[in-house]
């Protein structure tokens, strides 16, 4: 999904909900908290589940001029990298990679959070925490 078809959803889920505020927690929730064109492994869809602690004060307004005065709360991009990489499915995988390599999160910040994500199995997080390079 590019920025633009973004703005679209938002623009059209407020006008179809009848709300000027949505959240946003699935791999769209990127274009709320970086501005770059994304690249194509985070611009596919999926959905997510598991958070940090902490997650809703860390959301992110997204409104623009296109999006007609419906304001998107997206996940922080460190807190949607975890929840990615907790579920850990292969688009996760890429998606996560395709966020480290190009330098849009902080290992020591994603660290810290996938830390903070509460009732995971060690097992889960030993894995998702070896997608984070050393």
């Amino acid at each position: 999904m590019t920025r633009e078809q973004f703005e679209h959803a938002v623009r059209a889920a407020g006008g179809v909900l009848g709300v000027s505020e949505l959240p946003v927690i699935g791999s769209q929730a990127v274009h709320g908290s970086i501005e770059d064109e994304l690249p194509w492994e985070a611009a596919r869809y999926e959905t997510t589940a598991r958070l940090p602690v902490g997650w809703p004060e860390r959301l992110v307004r997204f409104e623009t001029p296109a999006t007609r005065g419906v304001t998107a709360w997206s996940l922080e991009s460190h807190d949607l990298w975890v929840s990615k990489a907790v579920a850990g499915r292969e688009t996760d995988r890429e998606f996560c990679g395709a966020l480290l390599q190009r330098g849009m999160v902080a290992p020591d910040v994603l660290r810290s959070r996938l830390a903070a994500i509460p009732d995971v199995v060690e097992r889960v997080l030993a894995v998702a925490s070896s997608w984070i390079p050393s």
